[in-house]
């Protein structure tokens, strides 16, 4: 469990850290507010589509390495979407990254179910999730420290690429995941709590898409 924590801190602190200037970044590179717009839709469709085929992946292969692998294909495609020069390669990296998150998703609460013991796994999951937010906020303070004492936002992007990267290092250190426990949370469960998944699913999606309206384009109204 504390290994799935550090990770997770490290990857929101990262990720956080280039989402605060990220959209500057893509105008210095030349790419204006509607592509910032279509990569936003992207990364949200992307995820959404993979979704459902990302627990089911989880299920038969195993949260462990889907989890290793989620976190590596993470760390690449935000180094691609820092690089990308065209369109075309910033769409890539968004349908990558949107793929990437919600590999990462699916596979993340069933491995901390896994490493728990049930009693305690609403007070690990919430834990889990104070830690993100801990990271976010960790993301935008030392993205705005390294902007202030270097004066280079590049530099504030890359320092944020690599913590993402290092994110994968703690999960390489999981025990196996043990075969008896699958399909816990997969959608073919019998257990009558699966039946809410279709809901669920549905609430997650319009939360998703009110928050993608509104946080691409906050810091550059902020900037006006």
């Amino acid at each position: 469990m504390p290994l799935i924590l550090c990770s997770d801190l490290l990857s929101t602190w990262g990720y956080s850290q280039v989402l605060a200037l990220l959209n500057f970044h893509l105008i210095a590179r030349g790419h204006d507010l509607t592509a910032i717009g279509k990569l936003n839709a992207i990364i949200l469709m992307s995820s959404f589509i993979c979704s459902l085929p990302a627990g089911l992946i989880a299920d038969c292969l195993g949260y462990r390495p889907i989890l290793i692998a989620a976190a590596l294909l993470q760390a690449g495609a935000t180094t691609l979407l820092v690089m990308a020069l065209t369109p075309l390669q910033l769409g890539l990296a968004g349908a990558l990254l949107g793929i990437t998150l919600a590999l990462y998703t699916a596979a993340k609460n069933p491995q901390i179910a896994l490493l728990v013991n049930k009693r305690h796994l609403p007070s690990a999951l919430a834990l889990c999730r104070g830690l993100a937010s801990v990271g976010g906020a960790l993301g935008g303070i030392t993205a705005a420290g390294i902007c202030h004492l270097t004066g280079e936002m590049y530099l504030a992007i890359l320092a944020g690429a690599l913590l993402i990267h290092l994110a994968v290092l703690p999960l390489l250190f999981l025990p196996p995941d043990p075969a008896l426990r699958f399909n816990t949370y997969s959608l073919f469960n019998r257990n009558k709590r699966a039946n809410l998944w279709p809901t669920l699913t549905g609430s997650f999606f319009f939360c998703a898409l009110g928050t993608s309206l509104v946080s691409p384009y906050l810091n550059l109204l902020l900037d006006k």
